[in-house]
């Protein structure tokens, strides 16, 4: 019935067919080598077939190959879903690993078990050199230890955190990062893990910080201006 399935036909249709017949394409596969392989040799093997049904749907399938003194018996598995499960998998790490914010996961202690590249990029620390380390090799000294407090309280409620941080690099120097954190929660509500998601803003609060200063050496010297042409009125009058 499950063969049958696989090659949508009636099982009937099935018997006494050749599977290039049932399987339209298969043939351009190495499955055929690969059942070759197994006869001649009298081993087993299994192998992950793509197959495309006339229609152009697609589908994956688990074959298993074993020898029996009448030939070979040819166990089918639709791994479909399994294959989708996988690139959808390697999908969301591609685009993890290739953000340009830095994202850390760790377990519900506040353990690292991962860190992308952007991570290394902001903090000087390789994956290796934080892997099972806790995130307060961060700390900058810069909050008191209600700020962390409240930080812990917020996530492990279930709630996200966000806020600025000051931390330091594994060289010693200090940067502001724009951060957020968000609980993972399994099935059941309970959180297994925290994803921080930091972004450096250093730059642009240096940024921020000098257009201020100009802005108020600029309204200093419109005063210091609007005094002087005071003052020169006032000479006038004297005089």
């Amino acid at each position: 019935d499950q063969a049958a399935q696989h090659a949508r036909r009636e099982k009937g249709e099935l018997l006494g067919q050749r599977m290039m017949e049932v399987y339209p394409g298969i043939e351009d596969t190495p499955l055929f080598e690969v059942l070759a392989r197994c006869m001649a040799t009298r081993t087993a093997a299994r192998m992950p077939n793509e197959f495309v049904y006339p229609d152009g749907a697609k589908a994956w399938f688990e074959l298993r190959v074993q020898p029996v003194p009448e030939g070979l018996f040819i166990m089918s598995l639709d791994i479909t879903e399994r294959k989708r499960a996988e690139a959808e998998l390697h999908l969301q790490s591609a685009a993890l690993n290739s953000a340009d914010n830095a994202i850390v996961i760790t377990d519900r202690a506040g353990v690292i078990e991962w860190a992308n590249p952007a991570f290394t990029r902001l903090t000087g620390y390789t994956f290796a050199e934080v892997i099972g380390k806790n995130p307060r090799l961060l700390k900058s000294g810069r909050h008191e230890p209600a700020f962390y407090q409240s930080l812990w309280e917020t996530i492990l409620s279930g709630q996200v955190w966000r806020g600025e941080t000051v931390n330091r690099r594994k060289d010693g120097s200090f940067y502001t990062e724009n951060q957020t954190i968000a609980p993972v929660m399994d099935e059941s509500g309970a959180i297994t893990h925290f994803v921080a998601i930091k972004e450096d803003i250093t730059e642009r609060l240096q940024l921020q910080t000098q257009l201020h200063q100009a802005q108020k050496m600029g309204a200093l010297g419109q005063l210091a201006g609007g005094v002087a042409h005071d003052f020169n009125n006032l000479i006038t009058i004297i005089q």
